[in-house]
């Protein structure tokens, strides 16, 4: 069915899919709807508590016993500025009022790096496939990593990038094009590191590492995957799909995030800018410029420490991406399948 096996072989799954981490958003019933369909299903870690991947590990383990994977952020910590801090919660402190918030939170850190404590998680688990966003851990790391007998995936946005982490200990590496919504996986400072499209991306990649390659970014249907494993990649992603699927922690309010996202579409544009996170990110721009005149920094300004989400009724507010693939997900009404 598939032009090669030995990516598929390597990861131990039946089709070259691997669901997108998405932390917070892909819980373990879609991670184990994805494996047990015969992909890779993922469980991103990133600003998850240990105990509470422990936890989303144990009930993924009782619903599949295929290979998952595991993904953590790799980077350095945010610098604070009180100053900065202050006069983003002044400007913030009218919409808090607005919508019954209360207060401005001080600023947090929403991301730990990947530490010792999340190594000796690693260790204590041992998935068949762990990933890294922004770059590898350290060297010993990786070597432990690799002891433990996981896969190590991790994301280039350039090719500098890929050649990186090649020489570094990664296995596999993720080519993410700039059509990938949410985060750049970018780590080498590069001006023009997360600004290349996918499918540009990806041949230049395949031809510049012995390693396999994957393609992330914008491929939500069949014309995706062909025109990825054509360009020399050993699978596609399935990241804006399947975060609309029944089981997807997003898909309750699937109908509703649709018709808004048509209409942001009507009076906005996709950015990039610095979210709460170590990298940029896409995402819409809208309100009227509101988002700007709060003080949202631009993709090329210093990474600041994030204000707490808010929340109200229970309902977490957090940052939404948009990726390539917007227009087919639309024409889905939520998007049940992929293919």
């Amino acid at each position: 069915m598939w032009p090669r096996t030995d990516f598929l072989e390597l990861l131990g799954i039946t089709h070259p899919v691997i669901q997108a981490p998405m932390a917070g958003f892909a819980p373990p019933a879609l991670a184990a709807a994805v494996c047990n369909a015969g992909g890779l299903g993922s469980i991103g870690c990133a600003g998850i508590p240990p105990a509470t991947v422990r936890d989303q590990i144990t009930a993924l383990r009782q619903a599949t016993n295929r290979p998952y994977n595991l993904n953590f952020f790799v980077h350095s910590h945010p610098r604070l500025d009180p100053e900065a801090a202050a006069r983003m919660r002044t400007r913030l402190a009218p919409y808090f009022d607005e919508f019954g918030l209360g207060p401005v939170p001080e600023p947090t850190e929403p991301f730990p790096p990947f530490d010792e404590e999340r190594l000796e998680l690693v260790l204590e688990l041992r998935p068949q496939v762990v990933s890294f966003h922004f770059g590898l851990p350290d060297a010993t790391a990786v070597r432990r990593v690799k002891e433990a007998g996981c896969i190590i995936l991790s994301s280039a946005t350039t090719v500098a990038e890929a050649r990186s982490l090649e020489a570094n200990g990664a296995d596999v590496i993720i080519a993410q094009g700039f059509d990938a919504g949410g985060h750049r996986g970018s780590f080498s400072g590069s001006p023009g590191a997360g600004l290349v499209g996918t499918m540009a991306l990806v041949p230049q990649i395949v031809d510049a590492v012995r390693l396999p390659v994957i393609a992330a970014g914008g491929i939500a249907d069949g014309r995706g995957l062909a025109a990825a494993f054509a360009l020399g990649a050993k699978r596609g992603p399935a990241r804006h799909g399947l975060s609309w699927m029944p089981r997807s922690n997003r898909f309750a309010a699937a109908s509703r995030a649709v018709a808004q996202r048509r209409r942001r579409r009507d009076r906005a544009d996709a950015r990039l800018y610095r979210p709460p996170g170590p990298r940029i990110a896409q995402s819409l721009h809208y309100r009227d410029g509101r988002q700007r005149a709060l003080g949202v920094p631009a993709a090329g300004e210093p990474r600041r420490p994030a204000l707490a989400i808010a929340e109200r009724g229970g309902a977490r507010r957090v940052h939404a991406g948009l990726g390539g693939s917007g227009r087919i997900l639309d024409q889905r009404a939520a998007g049940r399948s992929v293919g």
